[in-house]
């Protein structure tokens, strides 16, 4: 698997769980390599998730105002990728930011496909794309 890093370094602990994702995607290789129709790449890079935080306001009604969350990618294909995050993803439907530290040009509209909790109080995500964002998202 190549790996592509950019941006800024990951904390330790972020290192920890990505190398244990790591080392548990090697003992299911073969199982996950039937389940999957794209090869993945690691990719270490942050990424930033968009949400829709739905909020009430008593005049105007609700409003959708967007959510940003900070999150570490693990690995990349055509069809999605995995991450993961100190932050709890409860939507299905996001916005991924693949390159926020360089002006965030490249977004995509994901459907959130899996969900586990790893450790030190990170959440492991694999995002399907389904579009890619367009810039008034």
């Amino acid at each position: 698997m190549k790996t592509l890093v950019s941006g800024p370094p990951i904390s330790k602990k972020a290192q920890e769980v990505l190398d244990m994702l790591d080392r548990w995607d090697e003992r299911l290789q073969e199982h996950l390599d039937a389940k999957r129709n794209q090869p993945r790449s690691k990719f270490r890079r942050r990424v930033t998730i968009s949400v829709p935080e739905s909020t009430s306001q008593e005049d105007e009604g609700p409003e959708a105002v967007p959510l940003e969350i900070e999150a570490i990618s693990r690995n990349l294909s055509q069809a999605g990728m995995a991450l993961i995050s100190q932050h709890e993803i409860k939507e299905r439907h996001v916005t991924i930011c693949l390159n926020p530290d360089a002006g965030g040009n490249q977004t995509l509209r994901g459907e959130k496909v899996r969900t586990r909790q790893a450790q030190n109080n990170f959440w492991e995500y694999g995002f399907l794309f389904v579009e890619q964002a367009t810039d008034t998202e």
